[in-house]
């Protein structure tokens, strides 16, 4: 089975209690075909929507992860991603352990996208 791929640099700090903070640059993708039977080749043509659904990403993504667990019973996850040529991409979630015997969670999420629309119409 050939999976999607891509090429990036990851770095990974605990050096704050309770706290972990993930540094993420994305350079290269690897599709698992090139659209001719052939293997995908690494190259900065990000395709996860299918052929011919894929956008350019000339100066690749970033992105960082922050997940928290310092207060009791909560742990809360941000990220934040730029794919500098596409879009940028927020993402907070909070859970809160009520520590009942049913072991009830209660959660809150956000999700927000923020469209580069000149670079998506210069792409098609």
């Amino acid at each position: 089975m050939i999976r999607e791929s891509f090429q990036g640099t990851t770095i990974t700090s605990k050096d704050i209690e309770k706290t972990s903070i993930v540094l993420i640059n994305v350079n290269k993708f690897q599709a698992r075909t090139d659209g001719n039977r052939n293997i995908g080749k690494f190259d900065k043509n990000f395709n996860t929507v299918g052929v011919g659904g894929f956008f350019k990403l000339n100066n690749g993504a970033n992105s960082i992860y922050i997940k928290n667990n310092s207060l009791n019973k909560l742990t809360l996850d941000l990220q934040y991603i730029d794919a500098k040529d596409y879009a940028k991409t927020t993402y907070l979630n909070g859970a809160y352990k009520f520590g009942t015997k049913a072991d009830l969670v209660g959660t809150i999420q956000h999700y927000g996208t923020s469209w580069n629309d000149i670079a998506i119409q210069n792409q098609t």
